[in-house]
């Protein structure tokens, strides 16, 4: 029997890509994001590769995928690959709670989350839990105080589930991203607002 996989940001960049490599490697893929373009799931289609609407903000998204793995799996997972994650650039002393609350609640409350309700199926298979980590969590990135921080912080828990579930046979891994090109950039840099201590003509012109 194939080993089982599921991926969560699969849309576009790193997850779309990781989706293709492990169906190509045999392994049997359920591909999930918050939103699918069409084409993506054309793809996914013509591949056999499964995909399903998963918001890891969203608790319920996550028991109602967790269920159906379990049905359709014996109540095993091969693979937990969190990989879903964005970027907000906005200097630190101008985020607003909707920004601070969005990119957290998805850079390192999912992947928790995901962890948590997930982690009896990865036991189960003896599996792999996988998190998209980053170069960035130990560099002080300017604008990107939000999403070096998110990833320190995951960082941190990983390190902690590594100690924890080592002895149920399961393997933990941080991959540390670099650089990549990916969809992630588009659309996460912010205008300098009117109060900020930054709105100045000498800075805005160069930002």
């Amino acid at each position: 029997m194939s080993k089982v996989a599921l991926i969560t940001g699969t849309n576009s960049g790193i997850g779309y890509s990781l989706a293709l490599e492990f169906h190509k490697r045999g392994v049997k893929v359920y591909a999930t994001d918050y939103q699918f373009s069409n084409t993506t799931v054309q793809t996914f289609k013509d591949l056999g590769i499964i995909t399903y609407t998963l918001d890891v903000r969203n608790i319920q998204d996550i028991k109602k995928i967790r269920d159906i793995v379990v049905a359709e799996e014996n109540g095993k997972l091969d693979y937990l690959y969190n990989n879903a994650g964005i970027v907000t650039a906005v200097h630190s002393t101008d985020i607003t709670d909707e920004q601070l609350q969005d990119l957290y609640e998805i850079n390192v409350f999912g992947p928790i989350k995901m962890t948590r309700e997930f982690i009896k199926l990865v036991i189960n298979a003896k599996g792999t839990i996988i998190f998209s980590g980053s170069v960035t969590k130990n560099i002080p990135l300017h604008c990107n105080s939000l999403y070096v921080s998110s990833k320190a912080a995951l960082d941190q828990y990983i390190s902690v589930l590594q100690l924890e579930v080592r002895n149920y046979g399961v393997k933990v891994i941080e991959v540390l991203g670099g650089m990549i090109k990916t969809d992630i950039f588009n659309n996460s840099m912010n205008t300098v607002p009117d109060d900020s201590i930054y709105n100045f003509d000498e800075y805005t012109e160069i930002f």
